[in-house]
């Protein structure tokens, strides 16, 4: 069911792409994208999960040379981290879900390279693991969370950027979540060696991804 969601997004963006009339070398360009994110958990406490972000965007630019349109696949990896107790220690427990997220957005160009952008972004749910870190080897542990989240997250983005003459660009965005992810409110799972509890909320349970990334623009 993923793997059709997101085929289905990214042929119809390919479809938008080549529906735009009469689109001109120099109003058309692509965007590779490379960095990292501080991902967390809204409504569950705990710290943020660092991880990578990476992908390709297309950028429409409008003949004003002011407003643009510019939209994507990305991979990112999301998540939290939180102190577990496992066996009597306090270990590192880190819920690791990854997504390809889709944003739309609407492009305003303050000047010269300096832009600001907003819009909506859609996220499909690839991976949920759970991972226990420190202490002995054998205390180890990697759950799968499939079950648990939804396959789909929406999302606002509001960010900045700026582009070099050259095409070195510059971004830094915030993804505010506006779904809850979470399918159960109550998580315990049973371990190779001892129960771990994961979660045990009442509240909405949305994502929040701060990332910064550098890229080309072609």
């Amino acid at each position: 069911m993923k793997n059709n969601y997101m085929k289905g997004f990214i042929l119809s963006l390919a479809l938008f792409t080549l529906s735009l009339p009469q689109v001109r070398a120099q109003e058309l360009h692509f965007m590779p994208k490379v960095g990292f994110s501080l991902a967390t958990i809204i409504g569950l406490d705990g710290a943020t999960r660092s991880g990578a972000n990476v992908g390709l965007s297309g950028e429409y630019l409008f003949p004003d040379e002011r407003f643009a349109l510019e939209t994507g696949v990305y991979y990112s990896m999301q998540g939290a981290s939180q102190k577990q107790r496992y066996l009597g220690e306090y270990l590192t427990g880190t819920i690791k879900n990854d997504y390809i997220n889709i944003p739309i957005y609407a492009k305003y160009y303050i000047l010269n390279g300096l832009n600001i952008f907003a819009g909506p972004q859609f996220g499909f749910n690839v991976r949920n693991k759970f991972t226990l870190d420190g202490g002995p080897k054998e205390h180890y542990e990697t759950i799968n969370l499939d079950k648990i989240f939804f396959p789909f997250d929406f999302s606002l983005c509001i960010g900045a950027g700026y582009i070099f003459e050259n095409g070195l660009l510059f971004s830094l965005n915030y993804n505010f979540g506006l779904t809850d992810v979470l399918k159960e409110r109550n998580v315990h799972i049973e371990g190779q060696n001892a129960a771990v509890e994961i979660m045990d909320t009442d509240k909405n349970i949305r994502n929040g991804v701060f990332q910064a990334n550098i890229g080309w623009r072609f």
